[in-house]
């Protein structure tokens, strides 16, 4: 397996994504960001025919698609804690992903 074309989750750009061991890894230029997407959140919060990160409302469990500011949340996060050397990934997992978005809505 290797690198295939897709676009990045957080910035909607050309990247490349990388399934490794359950974790999606997702390698983008646009916005300089190396992360990965954990297997629950690919399974609870990824739209794989829209290739769209998912927003759930707690309460109402309506999944939407995230909105400009929940991304920009994410992308903090990632840059936040980026490998400065561009080797390790920034893990996104379904716990962070939802203590991120929770006041983002």
């Amino acid at each position: 397996m290797a690198w295939e074309k897709t676009k990045c989750y957080l910035c909607d750009k050309q990247a490349e994504e990388w399934n490794v061991l359950g974790n999606l890894r997702v390698r983008c230029v646009e916005c300089s960001n190396f992360y990965a997407l954990s297997a629950k959140v690919q399974k609870f919060r990824l739209d794989k025919k829209t290739k769209q990160l998912l927003y759930e409302n707690h309460i109402t469990k309506e999944k939407t698609p995230l909105l400009d500011n929940q991304k920009l949340n994410l992308l903090k996060y990632v840059k936040e804690r980026q490998d400065p050397k561009g080797e390790e990934t920034v893990m996104i997992t379904l716990e962070i992903f939802d203590a991120l978005l929770k006041g983002g809505q």
